[in-house]
């Protein structure tokens, strides 16, 4: 539904979607990770909009783009975390 891989935003306002897939928001921003703050690119929900998604968050159904506003990381692309190696001997 959303793929977001810039700094930016959207509004959004009597969006019917249908057939949604377990996100409806991949919202990746410009891939900065700023986790505590949310994502650099801006979701605004200005109502109307309809439609679920199945959330991978085990809750059920919830609105595709309620649970992802206004910046909330989403993105499935995050790199994956790799331990650094041991420190090796003198």
């Amino acid at each position: 539904m959303v793929s977001a891989r810039t700094a930016g935003g959207a509004s959004f306002e009597n969006v019917d979607a249908r057939n949604v897939g377990w996100a409806g928001v991949n919202n990746c921003g410009a891939f900065n990770w700023d986790f505590e703050n949310g994502s650099e690119f801006a979701l605004t929900d200005l109502g109307g909009n309809d439609g679920q998604t199945i959330t991978p968050w085990g809750d059920g159904p919830a609105s595709w783009l309620t649970r992802y506003t206004p910046n909330v990381i989403s993105c499935n692309d995050t790199p994956p975390v790799v331990a650094p190696p041991a420190p090796s001997p003198w």
